[in-house]
């Protein structure tokens, strides 16, 4: 699996009922520094999502993805 289908892997994951509904889970997927922004342009941090997404899943909602694209927008160096 190259890191595109990986990336992928993992976005359709965080969209599944079993992983939005399980804060363990999500723990595990999001990174400490994790940013949300949505449409309207706030911010979120993990902390927050975890508080809230597993209390917003509706199970009649189901997400339909497609047309993934990756760019690179930074080079992330770590020792």
């Amino acid at each position: 699996m190259n890191i595109r289908q990986h990336l992928i892997y993992l976005e359709k994951h965080l969209l599944s009922p079993e992983v939005r509904t399980d804060t363990n889970k999500l723990d595990q997927l999001l990174s400490d520094d994790f940013l949300e922004f949505n449409s309207q342009g706030h911010t979120y941090g993990k902390a927050e999502v975890l508080a809230r997404l597993p209390h917003e899943v509706d199970p009649l909602i189901s997400f339909n993805q497609h047309d993934f694209q990756l760019r690179m927008i930074s080079q992330m160096w770590r020792n």
